[in-house]
């Protein structure tokens, strides 16, 4: 690629008269290089290795000194920026089928698809910064559609985008055994005993029918969202279903907001609190008690009767831990 048509795409600036006119690929990381590469650095203790490696040239954006002036030096204004117009520039040459989807349906569609499908390719908001995203699309020859999580992130690597949860399904004969398990059906399909909650079944139907019916719905015992953590009256986990104490919880506010409502909706005779770590920000008519620690949590539930917890702001994993290391007295 020649050297003069990054600059365009990245908006930078060539500080020097290199004596290279173009590069093989460009590379984020100093491991990957090979002699000929173009590498973007996040800082300048990289830049040294890169040069060793055969980098043919750097692209930055912080104040450095031109060591080899045999080689390409480009600086941009925004190092994020000029990936975000790099990966635009590379997507512009595929033709591609571009998505935006809400929480549950990425979680649904991460079950399904594997991370070396060389067909689709998903975009999660788990990517920190473009530097990462970049490396997501390192091969992309094969790829026919990405999925992203975040609207305004793929506005700006491929604007011809389109919105994933546009179809609202006929479900029929819906039967729910418990909070967590479903039967129904749809269209020609029946779907008997699903791990599934009936909240999440039309984000299970877009998937279903985007994957042309093919995937193994076992699977969906996996998900996570508004998957309970069973406990027994010592506050220990137990067997799936072998307890009428259980807990959910949820980082994300609005989604937290959507599966109080429906444990609220469905689950009217049985006692439910609702907890929230205090810097969250969310309405407190869906809170009990605001919190600081799993520990002031539990030493309430050793005073109370209840059915149902809902905890916001503590990952599973944190719960998990801590109802492991810490179950001691019996609940009432």
């Amino acid at each position: 690629m020649q050297i003069s048509s990054i600059i365009d795409i990245v908006e930078g600036e060539l500080l020097n008269s290199p004596s290279i006119s173009f590069i093989y690929n460009i590379k984020t990381q100093i491991n990957k290089i090979h002699e000929g590469d173009l590498f973007i650095a996040s800082n300048e203790y990289e830049i040294q290795n890169a040069l060793s490696r055969g980098a043919f040239g750097i692209l930055y954006d912080f104040d450095t000194n031109i060591v080899d002036n045999e080689i390409a030096w480009i600086k941009v204004k925004s190092i994020n920026y000029a990936i975000s117009k790099l990966i635009r520039y590379k997507l512009s040459n595929l033709d591609l089928e571009a998505f935006y989807c809400n929480k549950i349906t990425y979680e649904i569609l991460s079950l399904f698809i594997r991370q070396n499908d060389e067909n689709i390719r998903l975009i999660s908001n788990d990517f920190t910064n473009e530097i990462d995203l970049f490396d997501n699309f390192e091969n992309i020859d094969n790829v026919k559609t990405i999925i992203c999580q975040n609207k305004e992130k793929l506005d700006g690597i491929y604007p011809n985008n389109s919105n994933f949860n546009h179809t609202q399904y006929a479900v029929k004969n819906l039967l729910e055994h418990s909070l967590f398990e479903t039967t129904f059906s749809c269209g020609k399909s029946y779907f008997p005993r699903l791990k599934l909650p009936s909240l999440y079944i039309n984000n299970f139907l877009e998937v279903y029918s985007f994957l042309n019916n093919d995937l193994d719905v076992n699977r969906l015992k996996k998900i996570d969202s508004f998957r309970p953590l069973f406990i027994d009256k010592y506050f220990k986990l137990i067997e799936y279903g072998s307890s009428d104490k259980f807990i959910l919880s949820h980082t994300d506010v609005s989604q937290a907001t959507i599966e109080i409502k429906h444990l609220k909706d469905k689950y009217t005779y049985a006692k439910t609190f609702i907890f929230a770590k205090g810097i969250v920000n969310m309405d407190n008519e869906y809170i009990d008690h605001r919190v600081s620690n799993l520990v002031e949590i539990k030493d309430f539930l050793h005073t109370k009767k209840f059915n149902a917890v809902y905890i916001i702001g503590f990952t599973k994993e944190e719960i998990t831990n801590f109802i492991t290391k810490n179950s001691t007295l019996p609940l009432l």
